[in-house]
């Protein structure tokens, strides 16, 4: 929008702290409207499912959270399979597309 209107110029007045915030307010938001459907697939909020008022969906939950752990994981994949030519190209590719393979295979679990 701000490239559209022709006005991102606006945006090298703004301190780095000050974006540093806005980025990390706008993460939490989408953790906390992501959170209940990660735990419930009746769209109920965290909340409501932390404090049992709507009932946990334990096959969406261990998706969500095989996902998430796959994304921490990652990373330190491609590190520890060092140089070993096939092994450590296939790991870097497994990192570096980490979250083009957690896509993947949600929706392949979700479709079995």
């Amino acid at each position: 929008a701000m490239a559209a209107l022709q006005v991102s110029f606006l945006v090298r007045f703004l301190s780095r702290p000050a974006l540093s915030g806005f980025v990390s307010g706008s993460a939490l938001l989408i953790v906390k409207a992501m959170l209940g459907p990660m735990l419930s697939n009746e769209g109920a909020s965290a909340v409501d499912v932390l404090t049992r008022a709507a009932p946990p969906h334990y096959p969406t939950m261990c998706v969500a959270l095989a996902a998430c752990a796959w994304l921490v994981a990652a990373k330190p994949l491609s590190a520890l399979a060092g140089d070993d030519g096939r092994c450590a190209t296939v790991c870097a590719a497994l990192a570096r597309f980490k979250e083009l393979v957690a896509l993947t295979a949600t929706s392949l679990l979700v479709v079995v």
